[in-house]
């Protein structure tokens, strides 16, 4: 997109504040973090096409976010496509969020140093803590669940493992960032510092949600510091953004007609979470067997068998998993079976022409290989089910809830399931 499209543009005169976009680098990151900048006088768009990551004819009271999938991108091809984003911006009266993973998933250095000089900016806050899903940073190591991030099943993720859990490391991995660490209360002092050694990061310990929140006003006194984390740090600092506290949809969610769940994620969390649900009696469950998937025969007949059982279900609750082990295919690569997971949600609603649908997503890959099967071009949040786990409107027949595979209690997919049929509120 031409930068001059850019000028178009421009604040909205009933806007309460500036322009505000979210660069995030995968899809359900965009949306946990999104959910919290929509208020009544403010929508929420997610777009996820690289070559048009902003719409430049949208006024400014819409909140624009675009998911870059750069997380599994190589360190200089990330830099690329955030920083062309970033740069898209620069020297415009606007307010930019940089999402990161929570667990600091992806290539995180290169692309805070990226969005920094796309935006013509020195000084960045990487605050990855997220106390409701039990991510802290404490003496500057990544705790999830009280253990480094590195034991965890981030660690272990087949796709994108976290080698770190110290901040500083995990910045300098694919940066040449300074690191400047600092507590949570003594950040005006480490700011001087960090701006002695530009291009800088300031990392302050979070341990708790007073932290972000200290954090977060820190933020707004210096609009010329960018800031850098999860969902955890977008909802303190997006009401003092807005200037206003973030509102409800303005009309209770229509119940679904129909409703898919898709497990698309590695981690046991989200496998844990769909047994619960089946156990409850609230879904019938199909198993998708990964090894299967990773040869070209073996696939064919796997989806053909998953298809067949699409096909014959009448039941108002259906699920998909992929099996948790992810085996290589032919030349050692792995294989894309969020895809054929996708597909297989393709053929589910075509099953049920005109119905309105309701779409559970857990993975960012998943969510959006689910978005581009369906052709589905921008998602618009509209709140949150639990914390991390919100819903968007993705047209007028689907309605969608994502979810990060280690978020959420053992019962967040009953929960989802609940909201979506209209038996429970919006928490």
């Amino acid at each position: 997109m031409p930068e001059e499209e850019l000028c178009a543009i421009e604040e909205a005169p009933s806007s309460p504040s500036l322009p505000i976009y979210v660069l995030a680098d995968d899809l359900t990151g965009a949306a946990d973090s999104a959910t919290y900048f929509r208020t009544a006088l403010r929508r929420v768009r997610i777009a996820f096409d690289p070559a048009r990551p902003w719409q430049p004819l949208h006024p400014g009271d819409l909140v624009q976010v675009f998911d870059s999938e750069s997380r599994g991108l190589q360190p200089a091809e990330a830099a690329a496509v955030v920083g062309q984003a970033a740069r898209l911006l620069a020297g415009r009266p606007a307010r930019v969020f940089k999402k990161v993973d929570s667990t600091l998933r992806g290539n995180v250095g290169a692309e805070i140093e990226a969005t920094l000089h796309g935006l013509g900016r020195e000084v960045a806050l990487l605050a990855p803590a997220f106390p409701a899903n039990g991510r802290l940073v404490v003496a500057g190591r990544l705790l999830v669940d009280g253990r480094p991030v590195t034991e965890t099943a981030a660690g272990r993720d087949p796709v994108h493992p976290v080698r770190h859990d110290r901040l500083a490391d995990v910045v300098l991995a694919t940066s040449s960032l300074a690191v400047v660490e600092s507590g949570a209360v003594e950040l005006e002092e480490a700011l001087g510092e960090a701006r002695r050694r530009s291009p800088a990061v300031l990392v302050p310990e979070t341990k708790s949600e007073e932290d972000l929140a200290e954090a977060a006003r820190f933020l707004a006194r210096h609009p010329e510091v960018l800031p850098v984390g999860s969902a955890g740090l977008a909802r303190p600092l997006a009401p003092l953004w807005l200037r206003e506290e973030p509102s409800p949809p303005a009309a209770p969610m229509k119940a679904v007609d129909r409703l898919l769940v898709l497990v698309g994620s590695a981690n046991p969390k989200a496998h844990a979470q769909l047994e619960r649900l089946v156990a409850a009696g609230e879904a019938l469950r199909l198993r998708l067997d990964t090894p299967c998937l990773a040869e070209p025969a073996g696939r064919e007949e796997e989806l053909a068998r998953a298809s067949r059982w699409l096909a014959t279900q009448t039941a108002r609750v259906v699920a998909v998993e992929l099996a948790p082990e992810r085996p290589a295919g032919a030349g050692g690569t792995l294989p894309h079976f969020e895809a054929d997971l996708a597909e297989l949600a393709r053929f589910w609603a075509s099953t049920s022409p005109g119905r309105r649908l309701g779409l559970v997503s857990t993975g960012g890959d998943t969510t959006l290989a689910l978005c581009r099967a369906l052709r589905i071009d921008a998602l618009w949040p509209q709140g949150e089910v639990i914390p991390g786990m919100p819903w968007s409107e993705a047209d007028d027949r689907f309605v969608l809830i994502s979810k990060a595979g280690g978020f959420g209690a053992e019962d967040a997919l009953l929960r989802a399931v609940d909201f979506l049929l209209a038996r429970g509120k919006e928490g």
